[in-house]
Protein backbone atom coordinates (compact mmCIF):
# COMPACT_ATOMS: atom_id res chain seq x y z
CA UNK A 1 0.00 0.00 0.00
CA UNK A 2 2.59 2.51 1.36
CA UNK A 3 4.65 1.22 -2.10
CA UNK A 4 1.50 2.59 -4.40
CA UNK A 5 1.32 5.48 -2.74
CA UNK A 6 4.65 6.47 -3.26
CA UNK A 7 4.78 5.66 -6.88
CA UNK A 8 1.85 7.28 -7.74
CA UNK A 9 3.15 10.78 -5.99
CA UNK A 10 6.38 10.12 -7.69
CA UNK A 11 4.53 9.63 -11.04
CA UNK A 12 2.09 12.55 -10.48
CA UNK A 13 5.22 14.98 -9.07
CA UNK A 14 6.94 14.14 -12.52
CA UNK A 15 3.85 14.87 -15.13
CA UNK A 16 3.35 18.17 -13.07
CA UNK A 17 7.06 19.00 -12.86
CA UNK A 18 6.88 18.79 -17.06
CA UNK A 19 3.94 20.24 -17.07
CA UNK A 20 5.21 23.20 -15.08
CA UNK A 21 8.62 23.00 -17.68
CA UNK A 22 6.18 23.17 -20.19
CA UNK A 23 4.76 26.04 -19.28
CA UNK A 24 7.98 27.92 -18.04
CA UNK A 25 9.07 27.33 -21.26
CA UNK A 26 5.87 28.80 -23.27
CA UNK A 27 5.88 31.67 -21.06
CA UNK A 28 9.59 32.33 -22.04
CA UNK A 29 8.63 32.04 -25.58
CA UNK A 30 5.39 34.58 -25.64
CA UNK A 31 7.70 36.77 -23.51
CA UNK A 32 10.52 36.59 -26.02
CA UNK A 33 8.04 37.53 -29.05
CA UNK A 34 6.31 40.05 -27.35
CA UNK A 35 9.55 42.12 -26.39
CA UNK A 36 10.47 41.84 -30.58
CA UNK A 37 7.17 42.99 -31.20
CA UNK A 38 7.09 46.36 -29.60
CA UNK A 39 10.59 46.74 -29.97
CA UNK A 40 9.84 46.35 -33.92
CA UNK A 41 6.62 48.55 -33.36
CA UNK A 42 8.95 50.92 -31.83
CA UNK A 43 11.40 51.12 -34.57
CA UNK A 44 9.00 51.83 -37.24
CA UNK A 45 7.30 54.29 -35.22
CA UNK A 46 11.00 56.45 -34.89
CA UNK A 47 10.76 55.87 -38.66
CA UNK A 48 7.74 57.56 -39.07
CA UNK A 49 7.95 60.02 -36.81
CA UNK A 50 9.08 63.94 -38.03
CA UNK A 51 9.28 66.25 -34.67
CA UNK A 52 8.27 69.31 -37.67
CA UNK A 53 4.74 67.69 -38.90
CA UNK A 54 4.40 67.01 -35.25
CA UNK A 55 4.82 70.76 -34.49
CA UNK A 56 2.60 71.14 -37.44
CA UNK A 57 -0.36 69.06 -36.36
CA UNK A 58 -0.52 70.36 -32.89
CA UNK A 59 -0.34 74.16 -34.01
CA UNK A 60 -3.36 73.49 -36.26
CA UNK A 61 -5.33 71.99 -33.75
CA UNK A 62 -4.59 74.34 -31.17
CA UNK A 63 -7.66 76.60 -30.09
CA UNK A 64 -7.04 80.48 -29.63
Amino acid sequence: MGKDLKEKINSLWRSTKKDLDKIIKDTTQLIKKGEEYIKDISEKGKEKWNPYLFFFNERDYTIS
